[in-house]
């Protein structure tokens, strides 16, 4: 769903929300989330509001999927902005990922919820950084362990 402006309660600096109680998406239109200029550090274009969307539906999706009852919010950032790198095309993600640069995390200890606190883009470039370097079967089991609570935990 696509409005000019989200909740009351979301951050000036935030362009979508995903309300969990209500399982309710809201996203500025395009035209206003072109006002921010940039995203990732990145000029914005039709490629970063899709991730944007891809981000807040990535929200909606894992919430139903969590295997405890109050997921931390950086287990939630951490799947929603995966997907969200996942998902936008690659010269996009390569502009992203120059803009915010970092060394791999050798493992989440590292993307805390400080972390994310202070720089919620930085968390989204490091942890895609940190999935991307688990092979195919460890990141299926680390998706598993933040969905089931055993990493992330607050």
């Amino acid at each position: 769903m696509s409005v000019l402006c989200c909740p009351r309660s979301t951050p000036k600096t935030a362009a979508g929300v995903y309300l969990s109680e209500s399982r309710q998406i809201h996203m500025l239109s395009f035209s206003a989330f072109q006002k921010f200029e940039n995203w990732f550090k990145t000029p914005i274009n039709r490629d970063t509001y899709i991730g944007l969307a891809t981000h807040e539906f990535a929200h909606a999706i894992t919430d139903s999927h969590f295997k405890v009852d109050k997921p931390s919010v950086h287990a939630r950032e951490y799947l929603a902005y995966v997907t969200l790198f996942a998902t936008v095309p690659t010269r996009q993600r390569e502009q992203m990922l120059l803009a915010l640069p970092g060394q791999t995390p050798k493992d989440e200890a590292r993307l805390s919820l400080m972390v994310y606190l202070m720089d919620p883009m930085f968390f989204g470039a490091q942890a895609y950084r940190h999935f991307m370097s688990l092979s195919h079967p460890a990141q299926i089991a680390f998706l598993d362990a933040v969905l089931s609570g055993k990493v992330f935990a607050d």
